[in-house]
């Protein structure tokens, strides 16, 4: 076979092989491709701002015209820089209410809240939030005696632009509607004529503080990792609550716990308990925001977060980068308490506070600036250059070799082996190659915390497999190798292959 024949079948060979890697890696990761309607939306306060003005909301009819004993509570409150978020409890002992309405085909009267708030520039605005449905029996929520309870919470998460500071003293909850109930059908028949308005909202002592929690807990986005239809948010929380904790629960951790504490049969915890209510919400500079509940993503139900800096990596799919300004987790219970380290909770030592929002911080506000990888990117270039280099090496050594051993008898090149031996040899190193790379970045820059489907874990068996494979081949002819080596020292011993001039045809 000629010199160039070689190059062409060796050099055509693995060209081939790189452009069905890449072909395959385009088509089936192609960074940013984006399937919005596998992304359910769901609604959170001011992204479906009513028309209803506070002047039509003020002139609703108070719902203690029907009930005096209706009791509306604020049972916990806490804000950051971005969200307020306040526990609301909601008590009916003797009539039924409607708090909003939600068919799929008719018109629907969303639960709202109408507020003022100040905001940076000391201008008092006038702000109205609707609220998704909560039950996931009926198209509305609703307290009473005959409707099912009694008592109803409600957890109100309202985004705020920073340094907007809402008057608690002037929510108004509307869309709430009285409910006729029929002892004979047991069935309900609503009054919507009428929208009632719930005004007279108490706050309970444990309430009265309005919780700063960007003092004691921050995250910062340190970097941004692509896989394909996959991104992988890489957070860094700044955990330092334990002041909040000792200012609610002082005494169990000076007086009652002190001692298991100070030998560390006992800890202080802090989790994200509840986390499928919660969502990752992606905000765009167009005014687009998505929301990706972490029960569709994810089996796992609490995120814990040690005290002081910590890393954690979320992974998430169909999240276009493009026009993307700030990630936050939304609706998060934050929950701190004494455990043994059984992670036995001690009772009453649990104290609870709720993020409505806890943004990612970046240095310039946006995305801007922050480390981004394209893994896919990565192994694209890394596999061209091995290829140029393999190619490369391999054809230098075809030639040293040929010209070294053509009078040698077991090392004389045979060309057609030698094509053969280089591109299984070529796959088997390309194999190790990207075996250990997809390994690094499974466990680096896409090292999930959460538990949810990783792309890269797929590739991580399949090479893995592979590599067993060639492994298991190249030991075999390391074998035949040590073999044959052995006959070519027995060879030489014997001087077989020592020939005179005469007789080996040379000059």
């Amino acid at each position: 076979m000629k010199k160039k024949s070689i190059f062409k079948l060796a050099a055509g060979m693995f060209s081939v092989f790189a452009l069905t890697l890449l072909l395959t890696f385009f088509q089936f990761f192609s960074p940013n491709v984006v399937k919005l309607g596998q992304t359910k939306s769901i609604h959170r306060a001011n992204e479906n701002v009513s028309k209803t003005t506070r002047q039509e909301v003020e002139a609703f009819k108070p719902i203690t015209d029907y009930d005096d004993d209706f009791g509306a509570s604020i049972q916990q409150s806490a804000h950051t820089s971005r969200a307020q978020a306040y526990v609301v409890k909601f008590t009916s002992e003797v009539y039924n209410f409607m708090l909003g309405y939600y068919p799929e085909d008719e018109e629907q009267y969303p639960f709202s809240l109408s507020y003022y708030y100040t905001n940076k520039a000391g201008e008092r605005k006038e702000g109205i939030t609707e609220f998704e449905v909560n039950s996931t029996v009926n198209n509305y929520d609703a307290v009473g005696p005959d409707i099912g309870s009694d008592s109803l919470t409600f957890y109100l998460d309202i985004d705020l632009e920073e340094g907007d500071i809402i008057d608690r003293d002037s929510l108004i909850f509307f869309n709430v509607f009285y409910l006729q109930y029929n002892a004979a059908d047991k069935s309900f028949s609503p009054k919507f004529e009428e929208n009632l308005s719930i005004k007279k909202i108490k706050t309970t002592s444990s309430a009265k503080e309005d919780i700063d929690l960007d003092k004691h807990f921050t995250t910062e986005l340190k970097g941004i990792s692509s896989f394909g239809n996959f991104l992988c948010f890489d957070v860094t929380f700044n955990n330092h609550a334990y002041d909040l904790y000792y200012s609610k629960k002082a005494d169990y951790v000076d007086n009652k716990y002190k001692e298991e504490l100070d030998e560390g049969k006992f800890l202080i915890v802090y989790d994200f308990p509840a986390l499928s209510n919660a969502s990752l919400t992606f905000y765009y500079s167009t005014g687009e925001v998505i929301h990706k509940r972490f029960s569709q993503m994810s089996v796992t139900s609490s995120l814990r977060i040690d005290y002081g800096m910590s890393q954690v990596k979320f992974v998430v799919d169909n999240i276009p980068l493009e026009n993307l300004e700030r990630v936050a987790m939304n609706s998060l219970s934050f929950k701190i308490r004494i455990v043994t380290k059984e992670d036995k909770e001690q009772a009453g030592t649990a104290f609870t506070t709720r993020f409505a929002s806890l943004w990612f911080k970046t240095n310039t506000g946006t995305l801007e600036g922050v480390n981004q990888i394209n893994i896919v990117l990565i192994l694209i270039i890394a596999e061209v250059a091995y290829i140029v280099v393999f190619v490369a090496l391999a054809l230098i050594y075809y030639f040293y070799a040929k010209n070294k051993y053509k009078n040698d008898e077991f090392r004389r090149v045979n060309t057609r082996e030698y094509v053969k031996t280089s591109i299984i040899a070529g796959f088997g190193v390309d194999v190790l190659i990207l075996d250990l790379l997809v390994i690094i970045f499974r466990f680096g820059a896409f090292n999930n915390r959460i538990t949810v489907f990783n792309p890269i874990d797929n590739f991580v068996v399949v090479l893995s497999v592979a590599l067993i494979f060639f492994i298991g081949y190249f030991a075999k002819r390391a074998v035949a190798s040590v073999k044959e080596s052995h006959a070519r020292r027995e060879a030489k011993r014997l001087k077989l292959n020592e020939k005179s001039e005469e007789t080996d045809g040379t000059n």
